[in-house]
């Protein structure tokens, strides 16, 4: 086990309490632009994910397209056709 290991049962209780864990690193992309020129395809995105590396019908188009432009390991998405927001738990 790693050091960092008996802080985990604390952490649990504090999820469970209803406590909301935030990480800065993880704050939300805007990613509208990229939606509205790229519906429905896959986007390759450089480590900022902001960045478009390529893009594609198929995954492979877009991992084929980094990968033309120094990328082995992109971070991958699919578009939606269209722009849903949704916020909640069930439908």
């Amino acid at each position: 086990l790693c050091r960092s290991s008996r802080y985990v049962p604390s952490i649990w209780n504090f999820l469970r309490s209803g406590g909301v864990w935030y990480n800065p690193a993880m704050a939300a992309i805007d990613w509208t632009n990229v939606q509205k020129k790229y519906p429905g395809m896959w986007i390759a995105f450089a480590e900022d994910e902001i960045t478009v590396l390529g893009a594609g019908e198929t995954l492979r188009e877009a991992l084929e397209t980094a990968k033309t432009k120094g990328y082995a390991d992109p971070i991958i998405a699919r578009m939606p056709y269209e722009d849903i927001t949704y916020v909640g738990y069930g439908i």
